[in-house]
């Protein structure tokens, strides 16, 4: 297995969905949802939506129910708090959804979520690629033995931080300006 076989799965998730940008979210400890890997997210979403609690935004939603929640419009849905509205519209995802990651047993083991630029439905022919990419997803993460505290966990959070630092970097320097020789 590849370290980055989250990375590809998310990456295939976000294409085959029609979306724009997208995460997966581990169960830790605490019973809170951790991103582990994301594509296409600022730090400040990613700050935000670091650690989510069951009934909190679409995917600690889909958390609680244990089933997949569709949001067409994020600045409408009651599924956001005012913050996380406001963070999810910062961010431009003004749709989502949120894919639950279940073990052998049916447990709830993590969430794979994508978001959409634009308002509106989901295709409704996407399902059965997301479910299944959500089940190798969950089979990736148990084969592999992810887990809260495992080196796989840290190595994955590693990466996140690395690359959300790098971003914030990238972001707050000056872009050198070319210099003429003569």
């Amino acid at each position: 297995m590849s370290d980055y076989a989250l990375d590809e799965i998310l990456a295939r998730a976000v294409t085959d969905s029609g979306a724009d940008m997208g995460n997966i979210q581990l169960l830790n400890a605490a019973g809170q949802l951790q991103i582990v890997t994301s594509l296409g997210f600022d730090w400040r979403f990613l700050s935000h939506f670091d650690s989510v609690q069951e009934g909190h935004a679409a995917c600690g939603g889909a958390l609680e129910s244990a089933t997949r929640i569709v949001v067409e419009n994020v600045a409408s849905s009651p599924i956001f708090d005012e913050k996380s509205r406001r963070v999810m519209l910062a961010a431009r995802a003004l749709a989502c959804q949120s894919t639950p990651l279940q073990d052998t047993a049916g447990r709830v083991i993590g969430m794979l979520s994508t978001h959409r630029r634009v308002v509106g439905a989901f295709a409704a022919d996407i399902w059965t690629k997301v479910d299944a990419l959500a089940a190798k997803a969950a089979e990736t993460v148990q084969q592999a033995k992810i887990v809260p505290g495992s080196l796989s966990w840290s190595t994955a959070r590693s990466r996140l931080l690395i690359d959300s630092v790098q971003e914030l970097f990238d972001a707050s320097s000056p872009r050198p300006v070319p210099s003429r020789t003569s």
